[in-house]
């Protein structure tokens, strides 16, 4: 059996692939908020899975309300778990029909590189090796990261999300304090990587962390590289893809209401590179 083990971002977690047959009117949400800011569509996009599990969810979920933020990070994440069913990994057992194939797909929304090592620790650690594993590796952008602070975990997407942490508002104090050191601690890395180019070193150290982890079990890594900056780092052998941001950009794909793919000519595109490079 042959076990694919793959990390990266929204473009491989299939975030907003079940928008368009989940939410309705969906051509004309997109429309009411195309000048909107992306923070604002994405509070609404919350909202709406929330409404979504009012329906869905049978346990107590009538009792619920969309101001119950527990409620709706279970509901955000039963979602997550069904868009995933949608998602380009989920589709490559039908391009090797004739192996047996198994897909692990560890890929999150707004992950940076960073949290793709550590959800690959996880999985090493706590699923045991059986099979021929293959890991894909699709890498987001180096300026993503997240930052520690207190046992607690405050991502940044990027320059864009850096910027509307100040105005998000919650109502816990502690979370309000976190975004603020996360901010801070972001300006202070910006400023390093105009110096010394934290950003790409950071990146270059991940990925001997991800190669070690790969090596001392056993899995053969492959990489999707979202530009050519990270291709240059990595063995032209084990890359599917040497510019990833290039290729999906050259081709208008459909795209929901915070701005991820929706095509599924989008997860076929994908699944033909990963079949062209690694024959099984």
């Amino acid at each position: 059996m042959i076990h694919f083990v793959i990390t990266g971002d929204a473009l491989s977690a299939g975030t907003e692939m079940m928008d368009a047959d989940v939410f309705p009117n969906y051509n004309l949400l997109l429309e009411q908020f195309r000048g909107k800011e992306l923070n604002e569509r994405r509070i609404y996009r919350w909202r709406l899975q929330a409404q979504w599990g009012l329906k869905h969810f049978k346990t107590g979920a009538q009792r619920k309300s969309l101001d119950d933020g527990s409620f709706i990070r279970s509901v955000v994440n039963c979602y997550v778990r069904r868009e995933k069913t949608l998602s380009w990994p989920a589709q490559l057992p039908t391009h090797y029909r004739d192996q047996s194939v198994r897909v692990t797909n560890l890929a999150q929304k707004g992950a940076s590189f960073k949290r793709s090592c550590l959800m690959f620790d996880r999985f090493i650690r706590y699923n045991s090796n059986t099979g021929t594993r293959i890991a894909i590796h699709q890498l987001p952008d180096i300026r993503r990261t997240y930052f520690k602070h207190h046992g607690e975990i405050l991502r940044v997407v990027d320059p864009y999300h850096l910027a509307t942490l100040n105005f998000i508002k919650n109502p816990l104090e502690d979370e309000t304090n976190l975004r603020a050191v996360a901010l801070d601690r972001y300006r202070a890395v910006e400023e390093r990587d105009e110096k010394s180019g934290y950003f790409l070193r950071a990146f270059e150290k991940q990925l001997n962390i991800m190669e070690r982890l790969a090596r001392a079990n056993n899995i053969k890594n492959f990489y999707i590289c979202e530009d050519p900056a990270q291709a240059q780092l990595i063995d032209p052998d084990r890359i599917i893809i040497p510019n990833f941001k290039m290729v999906r950009q050259a081709i208008a794909y459909d795209r929901g209401l915070t701005d991820n793919i929706i095509s599924r000519a989008y997860n076929e595109m994908v699944c033909a590179a990963v079949k062209g490079k690694i024959s099984l």
